[in-house]
Protein backbone atom coordinates (compact mmCIF):
# COMPACT_ATOMS: atom_id res chain seq x y z
CA UNK A 1 0.00 0.00 0.00
CA UNK A 2 2.71 2.44 1.04
CA UNK A 3 4.82 1.53 -1.98
CA UNK A 4 1.80 2.07 -4.27
CA UNK A 5 1.08 5.50 -2.80
CA UNK A 6 4.73 6.58 -2.97
CA UNK A 7 5.06 5.26 -6.50
CA UNK A 8 1.95 7.13 -7.66
CA UNK A 9 3.07 10.50 -6.35
CA UNK A 10 6.64 9.91 -7.59
CA UNK A 11 5.44 9.11 -11.11
CA UNK A 12 2.95 11.98 -11.11
CA UNK A 13 5.58 14.49 -9.98
CA UNK A 14 8.14 13.13 -12.43
CA UNK A 15 5.67 13.52 -15.30
CA UNK A 16 4.95 17.14 -14.44
CA UNK A 17 8.66 17.90 -14.10
CA UNK A 18 9.42 16.15 -17.37
CA UNK A 19 6.85 18.27 -19.24
CA UNK A 20 8.20 21.42 -17.64
CA UNK A 21 11.77 20.48 -18.54
CA UNK A 22 10.97 19.47 -22.12
CA UNK A 23 8.98 22.58 -23.05
CA UNK A 24 10.74 25.24 -20.98
CA UNK A 25 13.99 24.33 -19.22
CA UNK A 26 15.64 22.17 -21.90
CA UNK A 27 15.52 24.75 -24.75
CA UNK A 28 16.84 27.53 -22.50
CA UNK A 29 19.52 25.30 -20.95
CA UNK A 30 20.81 24.20 -24.34
CA UNK A 31 21.03 27.79 -25.53
CA UNK A 32 22.88 28.76 -22.37
CA UNK A 33 25.23 25.77 -22.69
CA UNK A 34 26.10 26.72 -26.24
CA UNK A 35 26.47 30.44 -25.71
CA UNK A 36 27.87 30.90 -22.23
CA UNK A 37 31.11 29.72 -20.63
CA UNK A 38 31.28 28.71 -16.98
CA UNK A 39 31.25 31.57 -14.46
CA UNK A 40 34.45 32.75 -12.85
CA UNK A 41 34.98 35.16 -9.96
CA UNK A 42 37.88 36.98 -11.62
CA UNK A 43 37.36 38.67 -14.99
CA UNK A 44 38.40 36.15 -17.59
CA UNK A 45 40.57 37.12 -20.50
CA UNK A 46 39.99 35.75 -24.00
CA UNK A 47 41.30 32.23 -24.74
CA UNK A 48 45.07 32.31 -24.84
CA UNK A 49 48.16 30.16 -24.86
CA UNK A 50 49.73 32.40 -22.18
CA UNK A 51 50.14 30.12 -19.20
CA UNK A 52 51.90 32.66 -16.99
CA UNK A 53 49.09 32.18 -14.47
CA UNK A 54 46.87 29.13 -14.31
CA UNK A 55 43.46 29.96 -12.87
CA UNK A 56 41.65 27.34 -10.77
CA UNK A 57 38.03 28.35 -10.29
CA UNK A 58 36.48 26.33 -7.48
CA UNK A 59 33.01 27.18 -8.83
CA UNK A 60 33.64 24.97 -11.85
CA UNK A 61 32.06 21.54 -11.52
CA UNK A 62 34.74 19.03 -10.55
CA UNK A 63 33.75 15.37 -10.82
CA UNK A 64 35.56 12.29 -9.56
CA UNK A 65 35.84 10.52 -12.92
CA UNK A 66 36.68 10.10 -15.90
CA UNK A 67 37.10 10.75 -19.60
CA UNK A 68 34.07 11.64 -21.74
CA UNK A 69 33.64 9.88 -25.07
CA UNK A 70 31.36 12.41 -26.74
CA UNK A 71 33.28 15.23 -28.44
CA UNK A 72 30.07 17.05 -29.45
CA UNK A 73 28.99 17.51 -25.84
CA UNK A 74 32.50 18.65 -24.88
CA UNK A 75 32.16 21.27 -27.59
CA UNK A 76 28.73 22.37 -26.35
CA UNK A 77 29.99 22.59 -22.79
CA UNK A 78 33.01 24.55 -23.96
CA UNK A 79 35.24 22.33 -21.86
CA UNK A 80 36.14 18.80 -20.91
CA UNK A 81 35.29 17.23 -17.58
CA UNK A 82 37.47 18.47 -14.71
CA UNK A 83 38.55 15.77 -12.28
CA UNK A 84 40.79 15.98 -9.20
CA UNK A 85 43.32 13.81 -11.02
CA UNK A 86 43.38 15.99 -14.15
CA UNK A 87 43.83 19.12 -12.04
CA UNK A 88 46.64 17.53 -10.02
CA UNK A 89 48.36 16.38 -13.23
CA UNK A 90 48.29 19.91 -14.63
CA UNK A 91 49.56 21.41 -11.36
CA UNK A 92 52.44 18.93 -11.24
CA UNK A 93 53.34 19.68 -14.85
CA UNK A 94 53.21 23.45 -14.26
CA UNK A 95 55.66 23.21 -11.35
CA UNK A 96 58.40 22.35 -13.84
CA UNK A 97 57.19 24.62 -16.66
CA UNK A 98 59.34 27.76 -17.10
CA UNK A 99 56.49 29.53 -18.93
CA UNK A 100 54.35 29.38 -15.81
CA UNK A 101 54.85 31.77 -12.89
CA UNK A 102 51.85 31.34 -10.63
CA UNK A 103 48.53 29.67 -9.87
CA UNK A 104 45.50 31.78 -9.03
CA UNK A 105 42.56 30.31 -7.08
CA UNK A 106 39.09 31.86 -6.87
CA UNK A 107 35.45 30.81 -6.52
CA UNK A 108 33.89 28.40 -4.05
CA UNK A 109 32.98 24.71 -3.84
CA UNK A 110 29.65 25.61 -2.24
CA UNK A 111 26.54 25.57 -4.39
CA UNK A 112 27.80 22.82 -6.70
CA UNK A 113 25.69 19.74 -7.41
CA UNK A 114 28.41 17.45 -6.04
CA UNK A 115 30.87 18.76 -3.48
CA UNK A 116 34.32 17.22 -3.18
CA UNK A 117 35.09 15.29 -0.02
CA UNK A 118 37.86 16.41 2.30
CA UNK A 119 39.93 13.46 1.07
CA UNK A 120 39.63 14.64 -2.54
CA UNK A 121 40.42 18.22 -1.52
CA UNK A 122 43.45 16.89 0.34
CA UNK A 123 44.79 15.40 -2.90
CA UNK A 124 44.44 18.76 -4.66
CA UNK A 125 46.08 20.46 -1.71
CA UNK A 126 49.04 18.08 -1.78
CA UNK A 127 49.64 18.97 -5.44
CA UNK A 128 49.47 22.68 -4.60
CA UNK A 129 51.97 22.23 -1.75
CA UNK A 130 54.42 20.54 -4.12
CA UNK A 131 53.94 23.43 -6.55
CA UNK A 132 54.88 25.94 -3.81
CA UNK A 133 57.96 23.88 -2.94
CA UNK A 134 59.10 24.27 -6.56
CA UNK A 135 59.53 27.98 -5.80
CA UNK A 136 56.40 29.34 -7.49
CA UNK A 137 53.53 31.41 -6.12
CA UNK A 138 49.90 30.52 -5.39
CA UNK A 139 47.55 33.46 -4.92
CA UNK A 140 44.00 32.94 -3.64
CA UNK A 141 41.13 35.44 -3.73
CA UNK A 142 38.26 34.58 -1.37
CA UNK A 143 34.89 36.25 -0.98
CA UNK A 144 32.84 34.19 1.49
CA UNK A 145 34.85 30.98 1.73
CA UNK A 146 33.52 27.79 3.26
CA UNK A 147 35.58 25.47 5.44
CA UNK A 148 36.33 23.32 2.38
CA UNK A 149 37.43 26.34 0.35
CA UNK A 150 39.75 27.52 3.06
CA UNK A 151 41.24 24.09 3.67
CA UNK A 152 42.34 23.95 0.04
CA UNK A 153 43.75 27.47 -0.28
CA UNK A 154 45.39 27.59 3.16
CA UNK A 155 48.62 26.37 1.54
CA UNK A 156 48.71 29.38 -0.83
CA UNK A 157 51.65 31.79 -0.63
CA UNK A 158 49.22 34.74 -0.41
CA UNK A 159 45.53 34.78 0.52
CA UNK A 160 43.30 37.78 -0.20
CA UNK A 161 39.85 38.17 1.37
CA UNK A 162 37.19 40.64 0.25
CA UNK A 163 36.82 43.35 2.95
CA UNK A 164 33.08 42.66 3.15
CA UNK A 165 33.52 38.91 3.11
CA UNK A 166 33.44 36.42 5.97
CA UNK A 167 35.31 33.18 6.54
CA UNK A 168 33.81 29.92 7.82
CA UNK A 169 36.13 28.23 10.27
CA UNK A 170 33.66 26.17 12.24
CA UNK A 171 35.07 22.67 12.21
CA UNK A 172 33.33 19.73 10.56
CA UNK A 173 30.19 17.79 11.39
CA UNK A 174 27.71 15.32 10.03
CA UNK A 175 23.93 15.01 10.36
CA UNK A 176 21.70 11.98 9.93
CA UNK A 177 17.96 11.84 9.30
CA UNK A 178 15.80 9.41 11.30
CA UNK A 179 12.41 8.07 10.23
CA UNK A 180 11.69 5.89 13.28
CA UNK A 181 8.97 8.08 14.79
CA UNK A 182 7.39 8.80 11.41
CA UNK A 183 7.16 5.11 10.51
CA UNK A 184 5.67 4.26 13.89
CA UNK A 185 3.17 7.11 13.57
CA UNK A 186 1.86 5.69 10.31
CA UNK A 187 1.95 2.07 11.44
CA UNK A 188 4.93 0.88 9.42
CA UNK A 189 7.23 -1.61 11.13
CA UNK A 190 10.91 -1.94 10.25
CA UNK A 191 12.82 -5.09 11.19
CA UNK A 192 16.61 -4.98 11.06
CA UNK A 193 18.73 -8.14 11.20
CA UNK A 194 22.46 -7.45 11.43
CA UNK A 195 25.91 -8.45 12.61
CA UNK A 196 27.97 -5.67 14.16
CA UNK A 197 26.57 -3.56 16.99
CA UNK A 198 27.75 -0.39 15.26
CA UNK A 199 26.26 -1.33 11.88
CA UNK A 200 24.00 1.70 12.13
CA UNK A 201 22.06 1.64 8.86
CA UNK A 202 18.88 0.31 10.46
CA UNK A 203 18.78 2.99 13.14
CA UNK A 204 17.41 5.53 10.69
CA UNK A 205 14.24 3.43 10.35
CA UNK A 206 13.83 2.25 13.94
CA UNK A 207 15.00 5.15 16.11
CA UNK A 208 14.82 8.92 16.45
CA UNK A 209 18.52 9.45 17.16
CA UNK A 210 21.95 7.87 17.05
CA UNK A 211 22.74 5.20 19.59
CA UNK A 212 25.44 6.05 22.12
CA UNK A 213 27.96 3.65 20.55
CA UNK A 214 27.40 4.99 17.03
CA UNK A 215 27.67 8.60 18.23
CA UNK A 216 30.99 7.79 19.88
CA UNK A 217 32.26 6.16 16.68
CA UNK A 218 31.23 9.14 14.52
CA UNK A 219 32.82 11.51 17.04
CA UNK A 220 36.11 9.60 16.85
CA UNK A 221 35.93 9.66 13.06
CA UNK A 222 35.34 13.42 12.90
CA UNK A 223 38.00 14.13 15.51
CA UNK A 224 40.57 12.20 13.47
CA UNK A 225 39.73 13.96 10.20
CA UNK A 226 39.48 17.38 11.85
CA UNK A 227 42.83 16.81 13.56
CA UNK A 228 44.47 16.13 10.19
CA UNK A 229 42.87 19.21 8.62
CA UNK A 230 43.91 21.53 11.47
CA UNK A 231 47.48 20.21 11.51
CA UNK A 232 47.90 20.91 7.80
CA UNK A 233 46.43 24.41 8.08
CA UNK A 234 48.59 25.15 11.13
CA UNK A 235 51.72 24.14 9.25
CA UNK A 236 50.90 26.28 6.21
CA UNK A 237 49.69 29.38 8.08
CA UNK A 238 52.14 29.08 10.99
CA UNK A 239 49.30 29.30 13.49
CA UNK A 240 49.32 26.92 16.49
CA UNK A 241 46.91 23.98 16.31
CA UNK A 242 45.36 24.88 19.68
CA UNK A 243 44.72 28.41 18.44
CA UNK A 244 42.94 27.13 15.34
CA UNK A 245 40.78 24.77 17.39
CA UNK A 246 39.93 27.64 19.72
CA UNK A 247 38.89 29.82 16.77
CA UNK A 248 36.62 27.06 15.48
CA UNK A 249 35.04 26.55 18.91
CA UNK A 250 34.58 30.17 19.90
CA UNK A 251 34.24 32.13 16.63
CA UNK A 252 33.12 29.77 13.84
CA UNK A 253 32.25 32.60 11.42
CA UNK A 254 34.98 35.20 11.16
CA UNK A 255 34.64 38.72 9.87
CA UNK A 256 37.25 39.86 7.38
CA UNK A 257 39.09 41.82 10.10
CA UNK A 258 39.10 38.82 12.43
CA UNK A 259 40.41 36.61 9.62
CA UNK A 260 43.30 39.03 9.12
CA UNK A 261 43.88 39.39 12.86
CA UNK A 262 44.14 35.61 13.35
CA UNK A 263 46.54 35.37 10.37
CA UNK A 264 44.21 33.13 8.38
CA UNK A 265 44.49 35.55 5.44
CA UNK A 266 47.29 37.90 4.38
CA UNK A 267 45.42 40.95 3.10
CA UNK A 268 41.93 42.41 2.66
CA UNK A 269 41.32 43.58 -0.90
CA UNK A 270 38.58 44.05 -3.48
CA UNK A 271 38.65 42.18 -6.77
CA UNK A 272 40.01 45.11 -8.76
CA UNK A 273 42.84 45.53 -6.24
CA UNK A 274 43.70 41.85 -6.49
CA UNK A 275 43.77 42.08 -10.29
CA UNK A 276 46.14 45.04 -10.04
CA UNK A 277 48.43 43.05 -7.74
CA UNK A 278 48.40 40.11 -10.14
CA UNK A 279 49.24 42.39 -13.06
CA UNK A 280 52.37 43.46 -11.19
CA UNK A 281 53.27 39.84 -10.51
CA UNK A 282 52.67 38.23 -13.91
CA UNK A 283 51.89 41.04 -16.35
CA UNK A 284 48.81 42.49 -18.06
CA UNK A 285 46.52 40.82 -20.54
CA UNK A 286 43.96 43.29 -21.92
CA UNK A 287 41.54 44.10 -19.07
CA UNK A 288 42.97 41.59 -16.58
CA UNK A 289 46.24 39.82 -15.75
CA UNK A 290 48.09 37.27 -17.89
CA UNK A 291 46.22 34.04 -17.37
CA UNK A 292 44.71 30.84 -18.73
CA UNK A 293 42.21 28.47 -17.17
CA UNK A 294 43.71 25.31 -15.69
CA UNK A 295 41.52 23.33 -18.08
CA UNK A 296 43.17 24.96 -21.11
CA UNK A 297 46.60 23.86 -19.92
CA UNK A 298 47.45 20.68 -21.85
CA UNK A 299 48.15 17.47 -19.98
CA UNK A 300 51.20 15.41 -20.83
CA UNK A 301 50.45 12.67 -23.34
CA UNK A 302 52.54 9.51 -23.54
CA UNK A 303 53.21 8.68 -27.20
CA UNK A 304 53.29 4.98 -28.05
CA UNK A 305 53.47 3.89 -24.41
CA UNK A 306 55.25 0.59 -23.72
CA UNK A 307 52.44 -0.28 -21.29
CA UNK A 308 49.04 0.93 -20.08
CA UNK A 309 47.56 1.16 -16.63
CA UNK A 310 43.80 0.73 -16.31
CA UNK A 311 42.38 3.35 -13.95
CA UNK A 312 38.99 1.96 -12.96
CA UNK A 313 36.58 4.39 -11.30
CA UNK A 314 33.89 2.89 -9.06
CA UNK A 315 31.43 5.50 -7.78
CA UNK A 316 28.09 5.07 -6.02
CA UNK A 317 26.00 2.27 -4.57
CA UNK A 318 26.99 -1.32 -5.28
CA UNK A 319 24.13 -3.09 -7.07
CA UNK A 320 23.64 -6.22 -9.15
CA UNK A 321 22.01 -4.46 -12.10
CA UNK A 322 22.45 -0.85 -13.20
CA UNK A 323 19.50 1.31 -12.14
CA UNK A 324 21.13 4.69 -12.64
CA UNK A 325 24.44 6.14 -13.90
CA UNK A 326 25.94 6.71 -10.44
CA UNK A 327 26.15 3.10 -9.34
CA UNK A 328 28.60 0.21 -9.33
CA UNK A 329 26.68 -2.61 -10.93
CA UNK A 330 28.32 -6.01 -10.93
CA UNK A 331 27.11 -6.83 -14.45
CA UNK A 332 28.96 -3.92 -16.04
CA UNK A 333 32.06 -3.95 -13.86
CA UNK A 334 32.63 -7.71 -13.95
CA UNK A 335 32.53 -7.55 -17.75
CA UNK A 336 34.91 -4.56 -17.75
CA UNK A 337 37.42 -6.21 -15.41
CA UNK A 338 37.35 -9.44 -17.45
CA UNK A 339 38.06 -7.47 -20.62
CA UNK A 340 41.12 -5.89 -18.96
CA UNK A 341 42.33 -9.30 -17.77
CA UNK A 342 41.96 -10.79 -21.24
CA UNK A 343 43.62 -7.85 -22.97
CA UNK A 344 47.32 -7.64 -23.75
CA UNK A 345 47.28 -3.84 -23.51
CA UNK A 346 47.41 -3.51 -19.74
CA UNK A 347 50.25 -4.18 -17.32
CA UNK A 348 48.60 -2.92 -14.14
CA UNK A 349 45.40 -1.52 -12.66
CA UNK A 350 44.36 1.09 -10.12
CA UNK A 351 40.83 0.84 -8.75
CA UNK A 352 39.53 4.15 -7.40
CA UNK A 353 36.56 3.45 -5.12
CA UNK A 354 34.08 6.01 -3.79
CA UNK A 355 31.26 3.96 -2.30
CA UNK A 356 29.47 3.44 0.98
CA UNK A 357 28.67 -0.11 -0.12
CA UNK A 358 25.49 -1.90 -1.13
CA UNK A 359 24.69 -5.46 -2.13
CA UNK A 360 27.03 -7.98 -0.51
CA UNK A 361 26.48 -10.39 -3.40
CA UNK A 362 27.38 -7.78 -6.05
CA UNK A 363 30.42 -6.76 -3.97
CA UNK A 364 31.66 -10.34 -3.95
CA UNK A 365 31.18 -10.76 -7.71
CA UNK A 366 33.31 -7.67 -8.39
CA UNK A 367 35.90 -8.64 -5.77
CA UNK A 368 36.31 -12.06 -7.36
CA UNK A 369 36.98 -10.56 -10.79
CA UNK A 370 39.57 -8.20 -9.29
CA UNK A 371 41.16 -11.13 -7.48
CA UNK A 372 41.58 -12.92 -10.81
CA UNK A 373 42.95 -9.73 -12.38
CA UNK A 374 45.47 -9.40 -9.53
CA UNK A 375 46.88 -12.83 -10.42
CA UNK A 376 47.87 -11.43 -13.83
CA UNK A 377 49.01 -7.89 -12.96
CA UNK A 378 49.54 -5.59 -9.95
CA UNK A 379 46.26 -4.13 -8.67
CA UNK A 380 46.27 -1.23 -6.20
CA UNK A 381 43.14 0.15 -4.55
CA UNK A 382 42.79 3.92 -4.09
CA UNK A 383 40.27 4.86 -1.41
CA UNK A 384 38.53 8.12 -2.29
CA UNK A 385 36.20 10.08 -0.03
CA UNK A 386 34.46 6.94 1.23
CA UNK A 387 35.25 3.28 0.65
CA UNK A 388 33.33 1.48 3.35
CA UNK A 389 31.41 -1.72 3.93
CA UNK A 390 30.77 -3.26 0.47
CA UNK A 391 33.29 -0.80 -0.94
CA UNK A 392 35.95 -2.15 1.41
CA UNK A 393 34.81 -5.70 0.59
CA UNK A 394 35.84 -5.01 -3.02
CA UNK A 395 39.05 -3.35 -1.88
CA UNK A 396 40.31 -6.54 -0.23
CA UNK A 397 41.20 -7.86 -3.71
CA UNK A 398 44.01 -5.33 -4.13
CA UNK A 399 47.68 -6.11 -3.59
CA UNK A 400 47.89 -2.78 -1.77
CA UNK A 401 45.31 -0.32 -0.44
CA UNK A 402 46.08 3.41 -0.40
CA UNK A 403 43.94 6.03 1.38
CA UNK A 404 44.05 9.71 2.25
CA UNK A 405 44.18 10.49 5.96
CA UNK A 406 40.78 12.19 5.55
CA UNK A 407 39.16 9.23 3.79
CA UNK A 408 36.34 7.19 5.38
CA UNK A 409 36.57 3.41 5.41
CA UNK A 410 35.79 0.30 7.47
CA UNK A 411 32.15 -0.43 8.42
CA UNK A 412 32.76 -4.17 8.35
CA UNK A 413 29.33 -5.63 9.02
CA UNK A 414 26.21 -6.95 7.28
CA UNK A 415 22.48 -6.32 7.64
CA UNK A 416 19.09 -7.12 6.15
CA UNK A 417 16.06 -4.83 6.33
CA UNK A 418 12.35 -5.67 6.12
CA UNK A 419 9.30 -3.41 6.27
CA UNK A 420 5.70 -4.24 7.15
CA UNK A 421 2.74 -1.98 6.26
CA UNK A 422 0.10 -4.25 7.80
CA UNK A 423 -0.97 -1.77 10.50
CA UNK A 424 -0.75 1.17 8.09
CA UNK A 425 -3.07 -0.59 5.65
CA UNK A 426 -5.37 -1.73 8.46
CA UNK A 427 -6.01 1.86 9.51
CA UNK A 428 -7.60 2.36 6.10
CA UNK A 429 -9.63 -0.84 6.30
CA UNK A 430 -7.26 -2.73 4.01
CA UNK A 431 -6.46 -6.33 4.84
CA UNK A 432 -4.27 -8.99 3.23
CA UNK A 433 -4.76 -12.66 2.62
CA UNK A 434 -2.52 -15.18 0.90
CA UNK A 435 -2.15 -18.72 -0.34
CA UNK A 436 1.26 -20.40 -0.24
CA UNK A 437 2.88 -23.81 -0.38
CA UNK A 438 5.16 -23.25 2.62
CA UNK A 439 5.04 -20.97 5.68
CA UNK A 440 7.89 -18.75 4.48
CA UNK A 441 7.00 -18.59 0.78
CA UNK A 442 6.24 -14.86 1.04
CA UNK A 443 9.16 -13.93 3.29
CA UNK A 444 9.92 -10.22 3.02
CA UNK A 445 6.36 -9.24 2.11
CA UNK A 446 5.03 -5.81 3.13
CA UNK A 447 1.73 -7.35 4.16
CA UNK A 448 2.97 -8.66 7.52
CA UNK A 449 5.83 -8.58 9.98
CA UNK A 450 8.41 -11.38 9.70
CA UNK A 451 7.89 -14.39 11.94
CA UNK A 452 10.45 -15.48 14.54
CA UNK A 453 11.44 -18.39 12.30
CA UNK A 454 11.97 -16.06 9.34
CA UNK A 455 14.10 -13.73 11.43
CA UNK A 456 16.10 -16.74 12.62
CA UNK A 457 16.73 -17.90 9.04
CA UNK A 458 17.67 -14.41 7.87
CA UNK A 459 20.02 -14.01 10.83
CA UNK A 460 21.75 -17.25 9.87
CA UNK A 461 22.21 -15.95 6.32
CA UNK A 462 23.55 -12.62 7.60
CA UNK A 463 25.92 -14.43 10.00
CA UNK A 464 27.24 -16.52 7.11
CA UNK A 465 27.87 -13.46 4.89
CA UNK A 466 29.53 -11.61 7.79
CA UNK A 467 31.80 -14.60 8.47
CA UNK A 468 32.95 -14.57 4.84
CA UNK A 469 33.50 -10.78 4.99
CA UNK A 470 35.70 -11.04 8.08
CA UNK A 471 37.66 -13.95 6.62
CA UNK A 472 38.31 -11.93 3.45
CA UNK A 473 39.64 -9.02 5.50
CA UNK A 474 41.84 -11.26 7.65
CA UNK A 475 43.29 -13.10 4.65
CA UNK A 476 43.88 -10.05 2.43
CA UNK A 477 45.34 -7.90 5.21
CA UNK A 478 47.36 -10.79 6.69
CA UNK A 479 45.80 -10.25 10.10
CA UNK A 480 44.71 -12.82 12.70
CA UNK A 481 40.96 -13.42 12.55
CA UNK A 482 40.71 -12.61 16.26
CA UNK A 483 42.31 -9.22 15.62
CA UNK A 484 39.86 -8.37 12.84
CA UNK A 485 36.90 -9.32 15.03
CA UNK A 486 37.93 -6.67 17.59
CA UNK A 487 37.01 -3.86 15.17
CA UNK A 488 34.75 -5.60 12.61
CA UNK A 489 31.60 -4.44 14.36
CA UNK A 490 30.40 -1.86 11.85
CA UNK A 491 32.68 0.94 13.02
CA UNK A 492 33.88 3.42 10.42
CA UNK A 493 37.38 4.87 10.47
CA UNK A 494 39.36 7.70 8.97
CA UNK A 495 42.16 6.77 6.59
CA UNK A 496 44.66 7.66 9.31
CA UNK A 497 43.04 5.29 11.82
CA UNK A 498 42.67 2.58 9.17
CA UNK A 499 46.42 2.78 8.58
CA UNK A 500 47.03 2.14 12.29
CA UNK A 501 44.69 -0.88 12.14
CA UNK A 502 46.47 -2.13 8.98
CA UNK A 503 43.27 -1.91 6.95
CA UNK A 504 45.25 0.21 4.50
CA UNK A 505 48.92 0.01 3.58
CA UNK A 506 49.84 3.65 3.13
CA UNK A 507 48.56 7.22 3.19
CA UNK A 508 48.36 8.86 -0.22
CA UNK A 509 46.11 9.94 -3.05
CA UNK A 510 45.29 8.62 -6.48
CA UNK A 511 48.61 9.69 -8.02
CA UNK A 512 50.48 7.85 -5.28
CA UNK A 513 48.44 4.72 -6.00
CA UNK A 514 49.40 4.98 -9.68
CA UNK A 515 53.06 5.31 -8.73
CA UNK A 516 52.74 2.19 -6.56
CA UNK A 517 51.37 0.18 -9.49
CA UNK A 518 54.23 1.39 -11.69
CA UNK A 519 56.76 0.32 -9.08
CA UNK A 520 55.12 -3.05 -8.46
CA UNK A 521 55.02 -3.74 -12.18
CA UNK A 522 58.38 -2.15 -12.99
CA UNK A 523 56.64 0.12 -15.50
CA UNK A 524 57.91 3.40 -16.93
CA UNK A 525 56.18 5.96 -19.15
CA UNK A 526 52.90 4.11 -18.82
CA UNK A 527 49.74 5.65 -20.25
CA UNK A 528 46.68 5.89 -18.02
CA UNK A 529 43.42 4.60 -19.49
CA UNK A 530 40.45 5.87 -17.46
CA UNK A 531 37.56 3.40 -17.34
CA UNK A 532 34.67 2.99 -17.81
CA UNK A 533 34.26 5.59 -20.53
CA UNK A 534 31.55 8.13 -19.86
CA UNK A 535 28.81 9.19 -22.26
CA UNK A 536 28.79 12.94 -21.74
CA UNK A 537 25.66 13.47 -23.85
CA UNK A 538 23.59 11.24 -21.57
CA UNK A 539 25.03 13.01 -18.54
CA UNK A 540 24.15 16.42 -19.98
CA UNK A 541 20.52 15.39 -20.42
CA UNK A 542 20.42 13.97 -16.89
CA UNK A 543 21.73 17.19 -15.41
CA UNK A 544 19.13 19.23 -17.26
CA UNK A 545 16.11 16.99 -16.75
CA UNK A 546 15.28 16.02 -13.15
CA UNK A 547 12.75 13.42 -14.32
CA UNK A 548 15.60 11.56 -16.03
CA UNK A 549 17.59 11.50 -12.81
CA UNK A 550 19.54 14.76 -12.59
CA UNK A 551 19.87 17.02 -9.59
CA UNK A 552 18.30 20.13 -11.16
CA UNK A 553 15.76 21.88 -8.92
CA UNK A 554 16.48 19.68 -5.88
CA UNK A 555 16.69 21.82 -2.76
CA UNK A 556 19.69 21.08 -0.55
CA UNK A 557 17.32 21.15 2.43
CA UNK A 558 15.32 18.15 1.22
CA UNK A 559 17.97 16.49 -0.93
CA UNK A 560 19.09 13.99 1.71
CA UNK A 561 15.48 12.93 2.41
CA UNK A 562 14.73 12.50 -1.29
CA UNK A 563 17.91 10.49 -1.84
CA UNK A 564 17.14 8.28 1.15
CA UNK A 565 13.63 7.56 -0.13
CA UNK A 566 14.95 6.78 -3.61
CA UNK A 567 17.65 4.44 -2.35
CA UNK A 568 15.38 2.69 0.14
CA UNK A 569 13.14 1.62 -2.74
CA UNK A 570 16.14 -0.21 -4.20
CA UNK A 571 16.59 -2.43 -1.13
CA UNK A 572 15.37 -5.94 -1.73
CA UNK A 573 15.56 -9.00 0.46
CA UNK A 574 19.15 -10.03 0.88
CA UNK A 575 22.37 -9.15 2.69
CA UNK A 576 23.69 -5.61 2.47
CA UNK A 577 27.05 -4.17 3.41
CA UNK A 578 26.82 -0.38 3.43
CA UNK A 579 26.99 2.72 5.61
CA UNK A 580 23.95 4.98 6.26
CA UNK A 581 22.74 6.77 3.13
CA UNK A 582 22.87 10.31 4.39
CA UNK A 583 25.80 10.71 6.78
CA UNK A 584 28.07 13.22 5.05
CA UNK A 585 30.82 15.33 6.56
CA UNK A 586 30.25 19.05 6.15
Amino acid sequence: MLRTIVSFFSNFTATLLALFVFFFVLPIALLVAIGVNSTQNIDKAPATSDFSTLVINLSEQIEESGKAQNAFVDYVNGETILTPRSICARINKASGDSSNKAIFICGSFEGLVSTLSYAQISELRNALESYVKSGKSIVAYLENPSMRDYYLVSCATKIYLNPFGSLDFKGIGGNSVFFGNALKKYGIDATVVKVGKLKSFGEMFTSDKMSKAVRENYTQLLDSIWGTIVEKIAKSRKVPVDKLKSIASEKAMLTSRESLEFKLVDKLAYKDEVIAEMQKLVGKQKFTFAQASIIDYPEDVVINPPSKIALIYMNGDIVETATKPDSIDSTTYCKLIRSIRNSKEYSGAVVRINSGGGSAYASELIRRELELLAKKMPVVISIGGTTASGGYWIATAGKEIVADAESITGSIGVFALMFSAQKFAGDFGITFDSVKTAPMADIGTLSRSPSSLEIERIQKHIDDVYEKFVELVAKSRKLPLEKVLTFADGRIFSGATAKELKLVDSIGGLEYAIERVKKLGAMKNSAIDELPKRDAFVELVEKIAPAVGGEFAKSKFIKSIIETAEKTKELKSGAYARVPFDFQIK
